[in-house]
């Protein structure tokens, strides 16, 4: 069964759709005005960042220094920052 399409405005910034696709473990949404006009997915996604951010920002700049890491058998509470 297929899920139903997440759609975002026109108007949504392309790091807020990146936020999204992201969150919720999608490769695609659907831009919308009034009626569906595309689809942005995840190559879309790659190839913005080449255009606007290869030569200008390093992996480094961006990415999170810190993170927490856990085995699978361990419970929540024992989750420890790194």
């Amino acid at each position: 069964m297929a899920k139903p399409l997440i759609q975002v405005n026109e108007s949504t910034p392309v790091e807020d759709v990146a936020h999204i696709m992201n969150t919720k473990n999608i490769g695609s949404v659907g831009v919308s005005s009034s009626d569906t006009v595309g689809i942005v997915t995840k190559t879309d996604l790659t190839r913005y960042y080449i255009q606007n951010y290869v030569g200008h920002k390093r992996v480094g700049d961006v990415m999170t220094v810190s993170y927490s890491s856990m085995y699978l058998d361990d419970p929540l509470y024992k989750l420890s920052p790194k």
